[in-house]
């Protein structure tokens, strides 16, 4: 093709979910990349190829971990000691969090 011809290697491209239109756009697009820049390319294609797979064999856990970071706009920094209540979305509180908890500032 005219691809490996330019390229040198197969057109890489994790199409799980990607339409025909979108998978020919990216092709058309890629085949204007230099060899460097498809290489960088193909490369991260492959880790969100091994990725997919990755996650099909092995669900993720949930970690639990959660980081909120509110900004006190008037200011443009970080609000310090503004009260949050966090809530699930069945509108039970989170464990630990029952009084809510007040920001802090970094």
């Amino acid at each position: 093709t005219a691809y490996r011809e330019k390229i040198g290697f197969p057109f890489i491209l994790a199409v799980r979910r990607a339409s025909t239109p979108t998978i020919l756009s990216a092709f058309g697009s890629r085949l204007r990349n230099t060899r460097a820049q498809e290489l960088a390319q193909a490369l991260s294609q492959a880790e969100k190829i091994a990725w997919m797979r990755l996650l099909e064999v092995v669900p993720p856990e949930p970690t639990g971990f959660l980081t909120c970071h509110v900004l006190d706009t008037a200011r443009g920094i970080p609000a310090a000691g503004m009260q949050i209540q966090l809530r699930r979305l069945d509108g039970t509180s989170f464990d630990g969090l029952e009084g809510g908890a007040a920001t802090k500032a970094f």
